[in-house]
């Protein structure tokens, strides 16, 4: 080696280069299959889609209307929610900066299975639409901007152009969506969008716990149900929603144009 000094060199430089490759994969081995999440039964946890029959798509996004159809005439999932975000200007104590900023829904949480670390969830008052808000912090928000004292419940954040009351610091091992600062109510600072054609919300959902009986439609249903209200919960989950008055599309397994899309 000493004779072939850029041999030496290379085999040194392929040797580091494995050696790097190999930890890249295994770290990301380790998060993705090997690590547990930190959430409760994490395999009941899905993400909902839309699917486009027409066009035979799938879309990730969905409008406020059906996200409320799904909700409210399951009976296949424990809690079922939306959420959307992304970076906002955030103004707490004196510093300004931009933040990963997330509104939820009421079960947002219960999905996800997981509770403050400290202080409480938003209450009921909180979460009324059109209200004033609240604000769950991250635990990394809460080291970095409140020192990580227990006295930042009761603080407040500026957001929107709204101060906001700190009522709760997240664990430190939840991260959903990823890199999320601040969580607030979904339809109080900012209202709702109703139009059923403004697809502008993702949609995640807590499986109840299933027994292997099937509905006519494919929807795995929940044990302990009555029969009619299975059946309505198989077709929810294949995204055959039962609605009432003035339908936007017909309530039938095979001529629906949206339908709920498990992964």
């Amino acid at each position: 080696m000493r004779n072939n000094p850029g041999f030496t060199l290379l085999a040194v430089l392929i040797m580091a280069l494995g050696i790097g490759a190999n930890t890249a994969v295994f770290s990301v081995v380790n998060t993705v299959l090997l690590k547990p999440l930190a959430y409760r039964d994490p395999d009941r946890i899905v993400t909902l889609h839309n699917f486009w029959k027409k066009s035979s798509s799938t879309s990730t996004y969905i409008s406020a209307p059906d996200f409320h159809d799904w909700h409210d005439q399951s009976t296949a999932f424990d809690a079922m929610a939306y959420y959307t975000g992304g970076q906002t200007p955030v103004l707490s104590k004196q510093t300004a900066e931009y933040a990963e900023v997330t509104e939820v829904t009421s079960e947002f949480f219960d999905v996800m299975g997981v509770k403050p670390l400290i202080g409480r969830p938003f209450n009921d008052e909180e979460r009324k639409p059109g209200s004033g808000g609240a604000v769950l912090i991250s635990t990394a928000y809460w080291h970095s901007h409140f020192g990580g004292a227990p006295d930042a419940i009761g603080q407040t954040v500026r957001v929107f152009e709204k101060a906001l009351p700190v009522v709760g610091v997240m664990p430190a091992s939840f991260d959903f969506p990823q890199n999320t600062s601040i969580w607030y109510p979904a339809d109080t600072i900012h209202r709702e969008n109703t139009h059923r054609g403004s697809h502008n919300y993702y949609v995640i959902g807590r499986r109840g716990r299933w027994y292997s009986g099937r509905d006519r439609c494919g929807g795995v249903l929940r044990p302990g149900a009555p029969r009619d209200a299975r059946r309505s919960a198989g077709r929810a989950a294949a995204g055959i929603a039962v609605f009432d008055g003035a339908i936007p599309f017909p309530n039938t397994c095979g001529l629906r144009n949206a339908r709920l899309f498990i992964k």
